[in-house]
């Protein structure tokens, strides 16, 4: 959870958009490239199913809430940076 505001400069957070728009779009492609790795590991090393659920739903899972926190802070910096110079990278 982002900050309503920040207790070095008082800059107010909560007014920033999280990027909520994006995290279906962002789930999705983390998904795609992890099914793709899943099916690669499964074609070269034939483990049991027991094994690659063990591995692969606490893998899918941390990876996802690693990837879409990334992403957080990556739209909330994007838009503290263009709030605090408006107009650069026009």
């Amino acid at each position: 959870m982002v900050a309503s505001e920040c207790s070095a400069c008082g800059q107010k957070l909560a007014e920033l958009e999280r990027g909520g728009r994006l995290a279906g779009l962002i789930t999705i492609a983390w998904a795609a490239i992890l099914i793709t790795a899943a099916l690669s590991l499964e074609a070269l090393i034939q483990l049991p199913i027991w094994l690659l659920v063990l591995v692969w739903v606490p893998l899918t899972m941390g990876s996802v809430l690693f990837v879409l926190r990334l992403a957080k802070i990556a739209s909330v910096w994007r838009q503290y940076e263009a709030r605090i110079n408006p107009g650069e990278g026009q």
